[in-house]
């Protein structure tokens, strides 16, 4: 292999830069010598020695390539000068020399072959001329002018070597061939040299290109350069001499699916795949390619090299997993993994001649895992912080054990109002240091960091938007800095930083600001960014937590400030309810003993006052109870009791409100071993919230009270057959004002504390209480109270008498709540009927009262029952039936009812086609306007809120029925004038019309007589032409227009007024006129104008046989009767006009012998007279364009069209075909058509024919 140093002899070559050229060759090389002479120029620019291994037989060559070649051959003459365009051959048994003096020299050779003549030669000619020499070697013999040919090459100067195919024998060029420039086959060799010796660029030979053809075939930008490689020039030679295991190794290369790489010989001349490219980079490659890997990778061959002598020196692989590497590509010093193993090459005598390289690159995955484990730090280290700045703390150390890809981090919160930003975490820096300040002024413009320039960045508030900011001269900023940790030898410190703004919720919400420092070996591409918006967002979502977390402390602070303070205030209003409450207890239930002495009605009123009054005390009662609790104050007051006793006496209180409910109370207390203490009126409290829940959920079956006593306990167990507790209501029915939804009972009033108070109070006695439930099966409650649990010391014990008043007060309003349904059922009849002659008149107005509360039932019931027939139901469910058996005029509802409530009443209501427009008025105790907009959305009419007045209630019910009167009014009116529109539209007849319009007004308006007339100011006659008299002597015929109706009918309708008479005996009419009226049977009247142009033409009228008061809705009606039924009539007589003007039209033209048509105003033909269409013998619809003459047919449609759009009269001549074939010219004139309201109708027109035309 020769030397890098004159690896370019052959461009020079090819400048022309030879002197000399000698050719050596064996004995058997004449053939060989032959044709490389022949393919010569006959004008060679240089001198040609040739030197053959002859004996003495030899002594012919000379003249036999002078006479074979043509050219100037002769023997070679000690001393004698090399000539340009001569060949000078050595003579035989001599060896021949050339001298710096550009002459030859002869010696003897008695040696033969022995001597290495070739060699002594070629020596000579790179001593002599060096750079300017070219030796050829033909057919060698052995090994001589194998260490001329090396000689020459050292020297600079050019060798060709013939192929060992084209040789005399294989091996004969072999040694020479491995330090020639080219080895050529010998065909190729004379025109090389031609080209060499006269300055022509050497072409590849063509066997070098096939055999690079054949190893680099593929279609690669590696192999398409492989294949572009000038071999000669690199130190790898030429491809026709590589040895067979270098061939195989780049194949196999080449052709492998992973990343591969051949370094071959000792100075690892490389050859790669495309998949191995990678590792280079833009930079490194295409230069690499065939270059020293030493070079190609000298900032990793501080440890690369030793593995590679390792390699080449034992023959053993080594390698490397997910090595981290500082590589030097794309101009930067990158970071890289990779996995990678080196392997020897051995040729076929066991030597180790390479390496073969495979390496992956595993940079993507080490540092996605390396980015996700700091994320999943970061993540874990913040959870639970309680404070932003602690959340930052937590970041900062987390990054910090992770510093590869953040070198250094700072997390800045910002506080807006102060204009500053303080430091609350850092990684890799000092706090407090230059590059780390504790505190950023952001109304300063030369901060350490340049906050204030990202914060005023409007990507940085934008929704959606990243922003960001990057710092790259940290070197300058910041002197000092260390390269990142935990890095491979080589790194060096960050020279960029990157600020990241934390966007919080809200928009425009930024709490702080992360500096993150830049790995500087790595690119800043998607993958980093996402990892640091990723980092930011992680940062971000702690600091938002913790601010949640401080800011949900504080509302709970607040709410338990709160919680204090309403149960101070319930209990001081609470107290302060009892005072006013009794105060009114006391005189009503005096009042109550002297009912006798009371007016008629008032006890009923009293009662109901005191009963509410009793309910509204329970209830601060119970609230009182709650604030004590809350407050810590509630005392328990034991004594040791019979609590058999008192549970079969406490249950018992509310057997009457069990009937009237028509359910099955049982109470089985059996007798404790001894007694309980527990507070006998918390006891109470506790039966009694148990008893009325069981009550008022429970529709059928029974409800069971038991006491039982336990090994250590006593146990209550109040059990029903109830709707039951959703399984996922269960675990909340003691929480306080907590209510199921869904869940059917007797009422819907309630607070929600019942249950909370039952467990409370358990609580208080030591107690437990649980409740399992199963829909539509019941519910069981279960209360265990200790039974050897004893006072501790300092415990209260004395307790107040009981008085039994909680007991009593559920149980009578337990009994209320059936009391009232049983009322409402019997009042409708018990099937929900309304008996007859319930109602006092359809006139007042029907109202459907519904409750579930009966004191407010029969309050509305009895404030409203004055003015109205008033119905009343319990729930939503009921209040359906009622109204569907008898619609009411109006519904009011309660909003919050059992089973179903009053929006869901309403909804059912407007969803039903019988009810959709009755009126419904919600009433509700909840206060507000939002409360009052939400049932009006709904779709109620009106929203009343408790406490209302009476005077209130009633003016809104009244507005009601009277809007919904309206409205009903104003659609039956509609509906009147949709029907006769319908019923007149389609008459033609206008008798029918009349007679069909007063027919449908009198049955309307429930008449005796309804009648349709005319006037004739001709004759002075009036026609009545339609009558409608139902039970009476019709109108029908005509009567003098002076003696109908009297001066005032003429002077009214002749004003062109309706004449409105309410009763004929009062009205202003003189004694004729009344008597003509009442001789009709008319004692009311409304008579309508008839009016067209402004003149009377007949009237429309009414008569009833007895005095009527005709309402403004009436009277309207019967005027716009009137006037619809003129329309009708008038536009059914100019149709019936037009119908008989068209007849006599066609009767003219059918008679007339010139065609005549109609074109519409859409240019098609809607009529031709009998002759038009006997002429052409077509149908109607096609006997227009179809009989023009082709020739003739353009000129006339546009004529028509011109015509047409134009609206103005045309003619034209046209041939017209015949039915017989025949065409015969017309002459046309037409006319554009309108009707009485200028609408254009199309065109008629009238064709003359002029029969001195006609062709076939």
């Amino acid at each position: 292999m020769a030397p890098d140093g004159h690896d370019d002899a052959r461009v020079r070559m090819g400048q022309g830069a030879v002197d000399v050229v000698a050719m050596v060759a064996s004995a058997g090389g004449l053939g060989a010598l032959l044709s490389v002479l022949r393919d010569l120029p006959g004008e060679l620019p240089v001198a040609v020695v040739i030197q053959q291994h002859l004996s003495g037989q030899g002594s012919a060559l000379a003249q036999v390539l002078r006479q074979r070649t043509g050219r100037s051959v002769a023997w070679a003459v000690d001393g004698e000068p090399l000539i340009a365009g001569r060949v000078m051959v050595s003579p035989p048994n001599t060896r021949m020399e050339v001298l710096p003096d550009g002459t030859c020299t002869l010696i003897d050779r008695h040696g033969g072959i022995r001597d290495s003549p070739h060699d002594s030669l070629l020596r000579s000619l790179a001593e002599s001329f060096s750079t300017r020499a070219m030796a050829v070697v033909l057919t060698g013999m052995g090994r001589d002018g194998a260490i001329g040919a090396a000689a020459v090459r050292e020297a600079g100067g050019f060798v060709i070597a013939q192929s060992s195919e084209t040789a005399e024998h294989q091996s004969m060029p072999a040694a020479a061939a491995a330090s020639a420039h080219l080895v050529l086959p010998l065909g190729e060799i004379g025109p090389v040299i031609a080209d060499a010796v006269t300055g022509r660029p050497l072409p590849r030979p063509r066997s070098e290109v096939e055999a690079a053809e054949r190893l680099f075939p593929g279609d690669g930008e590696i192999e398409r350069l492989l294949r572009a490689k000038d071999w000669f020039a690199s130190p790898l030679g030429p491809v026709t001499a590589w040895p067979p295991v270098l061939r195989a190794m780049v194949r196999t290369t080449l052709d492998s699916g992973y990343p591969m790489a051949v370094w071959w010989g000792p100075r690892l001349i490389q050859i790669y795949n495309e998949l191995w490219r990678q590792f280079l980079g833009t930079v490194k490659h295409p230069r690499a390619l065939v270059g020293r890997a030493e070079e190609t990778w000298p900032e990793l061959w501080w440890f690369v090299g030793p593995m590679t002598e390792y390699v080449m020196s034992e023959g053993r692989a080594t390698g490397g997993e997910n090595m981290p590497m500082l590589m030097d590509r794309d101009g930067l010093l990158e970071e890289v993994y990779a996995t990678f193993t080196y392997s020897p090459i051995t040729d076929d005598r066991g030597a180790v001649v390479g390496i073969h390289n495979t390496a992956l690159d595993t940079t993507a995955t080490m540092v996605s895992e390396r980015r996700m484990r700091t994320l999943r730090a970061v993540a874990t280290e913040t959870t639970g912080a309680e404070t932003p700045e602690r959340a930052c703390a937590l970041a900062a150390a987390a990054l910090a054990a992770e510093p590869a890809d953040v070198p250094f981090a700072l997390i800045y919160l910002l506080d807006h109002v102060r204009k500053q930003a303080q430091l609350a975490g850092t990684a890799g820096l000092e706090p407090g240091s230059f590059p780390a300040p504790r505190l950023i002024d952001l109304s300063l413009g030369g901060a350490v960091w340049p906050l204030p320039r990202l914060l005023a960045e409007p990507a940085v508030t934008a929704p959606g938007d990243r922003g960001g900011m990057m710092i790259d001269d940290l070197d300058e900023r910041f002197k000092g800095l260390l390269p990142p940790p935990l890095t491979p030898p080589g790194a060096v410190p960050p020279h960029s930083a990157f600020l990241l703004p934390m966007h919080g919720d809200a928009e425009g919400d930024v709490p702080g600001v992360l500096v993150v420092g830049m790995n500087p070996h790595r690119p800043f591409d998607d993958g980093y960014r996402g990892f640091l918006d990723l980092l930011t967002g992680q940062i971000t979502a702690a600091v938002a937590q913790a601010r949640a977390r401080r800011r949900e402390q504080q509302r709970l602070e607040r709410l338990a400030e709160l919680d204090r303070v309403k149960t101070e205030f319930f209990s001081n209003v609470s107290h302060e309810f009892r005072t006013p409450l009794t105060l009114m207890l006391a005189p009503l239930e005096d009042m109550l003993g002297r009912a006798d002495l009371l007016p008629e009605g008032m006890a009923t009123e009293i009662e109901l006052v005191h009963r509410n009054t009793r309910r509204l005390l329970r209830l601060v009662g119970t609230l009182l109870d709650f604030s004590a609790i809350g407050a810590g104050r509630l005392r328990a007051r034991f004594e040791p009791t019979d609590l058999a006793a008192l549970t079969e006496e406490i249950a018992s209180m509310f057997r009457s409100a069990a009937e009237i409910a028509g359910l099955e109370l049982t109470v089985r207390a059996a007798p404790l071993p001894e007694p309980v203490w527990v507070d006998p009126e918390m006891w109470e409290k506790i039966v009694s919230n148990l008893v009325s829940n069981a009550l008022k959920f429970t529709w059928s079956g029974s409800v069971q009270v038991m006491l039982n006593a336990l090994p250590r306990h006593a146990e209550l167990v109040v059990r029903d057959t109830g709707v039951g507790i959703p399984a996922d209501e269960l675990p909340h029915v003691f929480k306080r004002f907590h209510r199921a939804m869904e869940t059917r009972g007797r009422t819907h009033e309630g607070a929600g504390i019942g249950l909370a108070l039952v467990n409370e109070l358990v609580q208080r006695h030591y107690g437990r209480v649980r409740v399992t439930s199963e829909p539509g099966r019941g519910t069981t409650v279960t209360v265990w109270l200790p039974l050897s649990r004893r006072l501790e010391a300092g415990a209260e014990r004395a307790a107040p008498p009981r008085t039994g008043s909680v007991a009593a007060a559920m149980a009578e309003e337990a009994r209320h709540w059936d009391a009232g349904r049983e009322q409402t059922l019997a009042a409708s009849g018990l099937d929900g009927e309304i008996p007859a002659g319930g109602r006092p008149s359809a006139d007042l107005g029907h109202v459907l009262v519904v409750d579930d509360n009966a004191d407010m039932r029969d309050y509305l019931e009895r404030l409203l029952a004055a003015t109205w027939t008033v119905t009343v139901a319990g729930d939503g469910e009921e209040a359906l039936r009622l109204a569907g058996g008898d619609p009411p005029d109006l519904v009011l509802a309660d909003v919050m009812m059992p089973r179903m409530d009053g929006f869901t009443l309403l909804r059912r209501i407007r969803g039903d086609e019988k009810l959709a427009t009755v009126p419904v008025v919600l009433v509700t105790a909840r206060a507000g306007e939002e409360t009052a907009i939400e049932g009006l959305l709904a779709g109620a009419d009106d929203y009343i809120v408790k406490p209302f007045s009476a005077r209130e209630l009633t003016a809104r019910v009244e507005a009601q029925l009277q809007l919904a009167g309206m409205r009903r009014r104003v659609a039956a009116t509609d509906a009147y004038r949709l029907t006769l529109t319908d019923a007149l539209r389609s008459l033609e007849d206008p008798n029918v019309i009349q007679q069909r319009a007063v027919e449908i007004l009198g049955r309307r308006l429930g008449v005796q007589n309804a009648h349709y007339a005319e006037v004739d100011p001709a004759t002075g006659l009036i026609h009545v032409c339609g009558d409608y008299s139902p039970g009476t002597p019709p109108l029908h015929g005509t009567y003098p227009l002076a003696g109908w109706g009297g001066d005032l009918l003429q002077e009214t309708l002749g004003n062109g007024e309706t004449l409105i008479i309410h009763d004929v005996m009062a009205a202003d009419l003189d004694d004729e006129a009344r008597a003509r009226w009442l001789s009709a049977g008319a004692h009311a009247v409304v008579e309508a104008p008839l009016i067209s142009d402004g003149r009377r033409v007949g009237h429309l009228a009414v008569l009833q046989s007895h005095p009527r008061t005709w309402t403004p809705d009436e009277i309207a009606l019967v005027e716009e009767t009137a006037a619809r039924t003129w329309a009708f009539v008038h536009r059914a007589r100019a149709e019936q006009e037009l119908r008989e003007s068209q007849e006599r039209f066609r009767a003219l033209a059918d008679a007339a012998p010139a065609l005549i048509w109609h074109i519409d105003a859409h240019d098609s033909i809607s009529y031709a007279n009998r002759r038009y269409l006997d002429y052409t013998g077509l149908p109607l619809e096609a006997a227009w364009q179809n009989v023009l003459h082709p020739d003739d047919a353009d000129a006339c449609m546009a004529a028509l069209r011109t015509g047409t759009a134009e609206r103005h009269a045309w003619h034209s001549h046209a041939r017209f075909r015949r039915h017989d074939g025949q065409y015969q010219r017309f002459e046309t004139h037409a006319s554009p058509l309108f009707d009485h309201d200028g609408t254009y109708l199309g065109q008629v027109g009238i064709s003359f024919d002029t029969p001195t035309d006609r062709t076939g």
